[in-house]
């Protein structure tokens, strides 16, 4: 496999692989009593006037949980950080009966998960569900609901975070002094590191993800310490811990709060639930993608598999070895056995490194990488049985976990 510079901080790092892309939303529309969320994120145009950094973390610390996952499917665990960023409590006069805490948290470190758990300051334990997820700008959302677990309200150690308003508050700069807080090691929940903002705006190519825009800082992070949150000195969110330098110290990211705020509000105002076998996760409107996977078998989600035709003969193109039925590439005419040998996207074509040892995994990390809106095309040249076709695929909109069904219009 080849060897990330970069790599996503997730602690206990997962144990099985999933793709976590899902099959193309069929047509079916829901009627009747359906849920949504319309969440209010609180923003702090006056800076709080804290006496010491103690008071600040006092007030801070308790809207950074820890999050636990578990994958019945793969029999796989992993652990990270999350942010308190809504309650319907707040915005509402629901009773407490009807009060949900929203978590806002990378995508990566709910990725795969199946089940999820989120523990507060002091211990106490929650189930969480999954809201949305969007791979492309590493940001999810999990919903609380802790009367559901039995806590009544003083039992409940969850705060809200306050949000950094850049629009009356000053730009953030160079030099600020921040604060990282998180789950590092997945069990040091509510661990504190301080340290300044290096970069507001720098380009760095992630994992799987590639180039993303992220808040530089020196704090100290480690695994665990993913969707944590990055606060300046007034106790206001100003970014959402995400990555890091391996072998390298004081080399830390953190998406930017505003652009994890647009990704967050879109997952929660297309969430909706009916039942427990009618509802449909939140997603980025507009968003496709290619749900393409290195392996030799389709995992949880994934629309299709790609694996080097042999290990010992490096002059081959890369095999399509399954294609999931109704997928976007069934419907392009993809069948097992396809050989793969060239792409073409927006008039630029990408051919198959035929004497690169790590060939098939190039290919699925470049189609992956595309940054692809619905109704986007990407052809592909493929050999079947000694005949060269060309097989066009047409992306729909990607929603991850996605269940089938949508609002009715």
């Amino acid at each position: 496999m080849k060897k990330k510079f970069l790599s996503l901080l997730t602690v206990l790092a997962l144990s099985f692989s999933l793709s976590a892309c899902v099959i193309t939303p069929s047509d079916n529309k829901v009627e009747g009593n359906i849920s949504t969320y319309e969440v209010v994120v609180e923003t702090s145009p006056v800076a709080p006037n804290y006496s010491s950094l103690v008071e600040m973390l006092d007030a801070v610390r308790p809207s950074v949980v820890e999050i636990y996952i578990q994958s019945e499917i793969a029999q796989g665990t992993g652990a990270g950080s999350g942010i308190i960023l809504s309650r319907t409590g707040l915005e509402t006069e629901n009773s407490y009966a009807d009060d949900y805490y929203f978590v806002l948290t990378c995508h990566h470190v709910i990725d795969g998960g199946d089940m999820y758990m989120v523990k507060d300051i002091e211990g106490n334990k929650y189930n969480a569900s999954l809201i949305g997820g969007d791979p492309n700008s590493d940001i999810a959302v999990l919903r609380l609901y802790p009367s559901g677990d039995g806590y009544t309200e003083d039992k409940v150690k969850l705060s809200v975070a306050t949000v950094r308003d850049i629009n009356t508050v000053a730009p953030l700069k160079v030099g600020e002094d921040v604060v990282a807080i998180g789950n590092p090691l997945g069990t040091l929940g509510g661990t504190v590191t301080k340290g300044i903002i290096s970069s507001v705006e720098r380009t760095v190519n992630v994992g799987d993800i590639g180039n993303m825009n992220l808040i530089q800082t020196d704090c100290s992070i480690n695994g665990g310490n993913s969707g944590g949150g990055l606060f300046d000195s007034q106790g206001n969110l100003v970014g959402v811990v995400n990555s890091g330098y391996t072998g390298a110290q004081g080399l830390n990211f953190a998406v930017p709060v505003d652009d994890a705020l647009s990704v967050y509000e879109s997952l929660t105002k297309t969430y909706f639930y009916q039942s427990s076998t009618v509802y449909n996760y939140g997603y980025v409107e507009g968003r496709a993608r290619a749900c393409a996977e290195y392996n030799y078998a389709l995992s949880f989600g994934s629309e299709i598999a790609i694996a080097d035709y042999s290990y010992n003969f490096h002059t081959y193109p890369v095999c399509v070895m399954a294609v999931k039925q109704g997928s976007v590439y069934a419907q392009a005419g993809f069948l097992a056995g396809d050989m793969i040998r060239s792409i073409e996207y927006k008039g630029q074509t990408y051919s198959v490194n035929l004497t690169s040892a790590t060939r098939s995994a190039d290919v699925v990390s470049f189609l992956n990488k595309l940054s692809l809106t619905v109704g986007d095309t990407v052809t592909f040249t493929v050999d079947r049985q000694g005949v060269t076709n060309a097989l066009t695929v047409t992306y729909k909109q990607f929603i991850y976990g996605d269940t089938g069904y949508t609002l009715s219009e």
